[in-house]
């Protein structure tokens, strides 16, 4: 790198070292994600590596998250609109199981809602179906509590309990063949270490199918 670079680079580096003997750490990150978000066209990509090399401040966590999963487009001046038909939805939804009187109007169990909004919108729900969604896969419910932990707008962490769902289940498509597609690889890499796991057994005992739902 040129001179200015190098010279913009260690006053970065002061100011972040700086703001941390304050106990200001973040001050730098926090900056630039303000800048990324305020793009006319959001970086997506930009984005997502920014997520991997720091944390994402609390404040902006539940529009990162939906940019980064699709659930926003990049393009900002359609966000409002893409938000709106959202909430219509959502609340179109929550209202029909407030109706039906398998959630509370005031004080709704979260998680329970988010998973049978989800079975609803599937056309999944049945009037036999527990309100506490006991019956439902272990995962999706573990995954449902957490979002509603983590995010405290309602509606947001629906939106996005229902995108990793929808990743879940292609992950999980893609990993009907897993089993093959490792022994394939090992014979290919490691002729010795493929034979010998052949002789001795224990891999055909590997839970590969469970592997898929709990990523």
């Amino acid at each position: 790198p040129d001179t200015r670079s190098r010279v913009m680079a260690f006053q970065r580096n002061f100011r972040s070292f700086y703001y941390e003997t304050l106990g200001m750490k973040g001050v730098e990150e926090k900056k630039s994600l303000e800048m990324l978000l305020q793009e006319e066209d959001v970086d997506k990509e930009r984005l997502v590596t920014f997520c991997l090399k720091f944390n994402v401040p609390s404040l902006y966590r539940s529009v990162v998250w939906k940019l980064v999963l699709g659930i926003l487009p990049v393009h900002q001046d359609i966000h409002e609109f893409v938000t709106s038909q959202h909430s219509a939805r959502y609340e179109s939804l929550k209202q029909t199981l407030v109706v039906t009187r398998r959630v509370s109007a005031t004080m709704p169990d979260i998680p329970s809602l988010y998973l049978q909004l989800r079975l609803m919108e599937r056309g999944e729900l049945l009037l036999k179906t527990p309100r506490n969604g006991s019956d439902i896969c272990p995962y999706n419910q573990c995954i449902a509590r957490a979002i509603s932990n983590v995010f405290h707008d309602e509606m947001d962490g629906y939106l996005i309990y229902l995108k990793l769902m929808e990743i879940q289940e292609q992950v999980k498509a893609t990993q009907k063949n897993l089993e093959h597609e490792v022994l394939l690889f090992l014979k290919l890499e490691d002729l010795n270490l493929y034979s010998h796991i052949m002789h001795i057994g224990p891999f055909l005992a590997v839970p590969f199918e469970g592997l898929s739902f709990g990523c």
